[in-house]
């Protein structure tokens, strides 16, 4: 993992001040932060935390589409509802518009998503 990736304690005067600025909402105790540089680095994020999930997804996406990273994104969310972890997707009806095929939210059901 880049050193830029590494996850940071929050407890930084500076930081904290910046991400409840930022976030509008007060820090937590025990939460970290990532900085993820690009959409390679969100991607394997994404995928390391969704399956590591024991309980539920509540996922909201502007735009999925059946590429290549729509059918990672599927196979961790089917993997994890056949696991029995409860799965929600919402994705914008305007931003998924004709690039999401009908086999991706037929498979995330069949899973029992």
């Amino acid at each position: 993992m880049p050193a830029h990736a590494e996850r940071r304690p929050l407890g930084d005067a500076g930081l904290d001040a910046l991400v409840t600025r930022t976030t509008g909402a007060p820090l937590q105790p025990g939460h970290s932060l990532q900085l993820l540089r690009d959409s390679s680095e969100h991607e394997a994020a994404t995928l390391a935390m969704l399956a590591g999930a024991r309980r539920q997804i509540l996922i909201e996406n502007y735009r999925i589409c059946d590429d290549a990273w729509g059918r990672e994104l599927l196979a961790v969310l089917c993997e994890r509802a056949r696991a029995g972890v409860r799965v929600c997707v919402l994705c914008d009806w305007l931003g998924s518009f004709g690039q999401l095929r009908w086999r991706w939210p037929r498979e995330l059901r069949a899973a029992g998503g």
